[in-house]
């Protein structure tokens, strides 16, 4: 059964609550509905998610209940107050609000970490307004952004009382242009804090053609298939834009290399048996047949136990073989 609370605000406006879906109706004194958008089409509004991170941050509770807290409407903008400490005087950040309510539902959370927002993004949280000191630092914005790019982020300080936030309604159409994202990134942070995105990562060092830390993926992570073909497919445009390139074509060997890792790595997880015989079979240097004892290495321990493992040492043997041929 849908989890709907009832409120009346000041003015007589009754406020029918989802909790659990983050969303309300509301009906004037009469009955009338009051509508969430301009062009009166949109019976439904949006209770938005702020996030207060760090563990100083006061944040009053205001008609508390349930997962969320009512708050003032005043000029078409809701009033969140808090203050930076427990010494601090009382601060406010505005929001603003398209329908005619004197009172609005929010859903207002404390967190101590941007480590701690990440999970609870994980876990379904869609935060509207994330709301940092200047403790902050550019890697954890870009975390947040890749994460959760509707996201709104407001630096305070103690040097304003007022905060002001733009239209949440307007925020998701907001995107960080692709051709921008990846050179900005790698200029502001260290690469080390989008470890958990290798797909991301990729992408971001083939731009800068820095092929070796492309290659090193393999090894720093227990790449998915689906991870592994989203990284196929970079490679396989970069071949194919290389033929009107010039920078790329001066590269194409190293990426067709990086191809060819990739593609015996995908075999292994597939257990494509003949796909990885005929590459073993076609291994041509040195360099090929270390890369590939490297993978097996990594791979075979994901097939313990079963018959599959057994095909892996046989595997390592063609493997010692070829590079026997290769050197008489």
């Amino acid at each position: 059964m849908e989890n709907v609370i009832e409120e009346k605000t000041p003015k007589g406006i009754v406020l029918k609550i989802m909790v659990d879906k983050l969303k309300f109706l509301a009906f004037a004194r009469g009955g009338a509905t009051v509508y969430s958008d301009e062009s009166k089409t949109k019976l439904l509004h949006d209770i938005p998610t702020v996030v207060f991170i760090g563990s100083d941050f006061i944040v009053p509770a205001t008609a508390l209940k349930g997962d969320y807290s009512l708050h003032k409407v005043l000029k078409g903008k809701a009033l969140v107050s808090f203050q930076l400490n427990e010494k601090d005087e009382e601060r406010y950040l505005f929001l603003p609000v398209i329908s005619a309510v004197d009172l609005i539902p929010i859903k207002v959370k404390k967190m101590n970490s941007v480590a701690e927002l990440v999970k609870a993004i994980q876990a379904g949280l869609k935060p509207r307004y994330i709301i940092v000191t200047n403790t902050i630092t550019r890697g954890d914005v870009i975390i947040i952004k890749n994460r959760f790019t509707g996201a709104h982020i407001i630096l305070v300080d103690d040097k304003k009382t007022t905060f002001e936030a733009e239209l949440f309604q307007n925020i998701e159409d907001k995107k960080i242009p692709s051709e921008r994202r990846a050179t900005d990134i790698i200029k502001e942070i260290n690469i080390n804090m989008l470890s958990n995105n290798p797909v991301f990562l990729a992408r971001l060092h083939l731009r800068e053609l820095n092929f070796a830390k492309v290659s090193q993926l393999l090894l720093d992570f227990d790449l998915s298939k689906e991870d592994t073909e989203y990284i196929l497919s970079f490679l396989n445009t970069l071949i194919k834009r290389s033929e009107a390139k010039e920078e790329l074509a001066n590269h194409i060997d190293k990426i067709n290399l990086l191809k060819k890792s990739f593609q015996f790595y995908l075999n292994l997880l597939n257990y494509n048996d003949d796909e990885i015989k005929k590459m073993i079979h076609e291994c041509r240097s040195a360099n090929d047949i270390a890369a590939y004892r490297t993978l097996i290495a990594k791979v075979k321990p994901m097939h313990a136990g079963n018959e599959t493992e057994f095909a892996f040492t046989d595997y390592e043997n063609m493997l010692y073989e070829q590079n026997e041929r290769l050197q008489s």
